[in-house]
């Protein structure tokens, strides 16, 4: 199931995710996206069938490892090993926040300056509360978030919140 852990040697197709939330995510998507994914995994693979370029970053050596080689047929997907990217990528259309729990706020300080104007920021566990802070953040240069609102089969809350960035063309509905 989607609330189930991953391993690098079974790696998905699909983000771990509720499927509410990734089903409105792939609403969101265009063939000309470019996407920086903090965490990857099964999302890496499902975005790279659905956007011109993916940046994958995580801080796990063999979990890269095993990705690395699930994706090798992939030519739109760059794997990154350490989370100094932050300081160094350019603007993407799309970020995606589900890496490694304590480094998302970090992420999400910084991602005024990661995504472009009219792009999408996605936090998933968005419920947690040492993420008040970063929220607080993107609330300062994004539209109120959409929020997919749901429970693990264990009876655990699970928020994916879904904010865009002002400016560009595209507003916020």
């Amino acid at each position: 199931m989607w609330w189930d852990e991953n391993d690098p040697q079974h790696i998905g197709d699909t983000p771990w995710m509720h499927p509410a939330a990734v089903l409105y995510l792939e609403s969101l998507l265009t063939p000309d996206m470019t996407v920086l994914e903090h965490g990857c995994g099964a999302s890496t693979k499902w975005f790279a069938k659905r956007v011109e370029h993916v940046t994958a970053v995580d801080n796990d050596g063999d979990w890269i490892a095993g990705l690395a080689l699930e994706t090798k047929d992939f030519h739109n997907i760059r794997l990154i090993p350490l989370d100094s990217v932050i300081k160094t990528v350019d603007p993407v259309d799309l970020l995606m926040i589900d890496g490694y729990n304590h480094d998302r706020p970090a992420w999400m300080m910084e991602s005024d300056r990661l995504v472009k104007p009219g792009g999408i920021i996605v936090l998933d566990n968005a419920e947690r509360k040492h993420y008040d802070k970063g929220c607080l953040h993107l609330m300062e240069f994004c539209y109120k978030p959409t929020s997919i609102v749901t429970y693990t089969g264990y009876g655990k809350l699970v928020i994916t919140n879904f904010y865009r960035v002002k400016g560009g063309k595209i507003k916020w509905i």
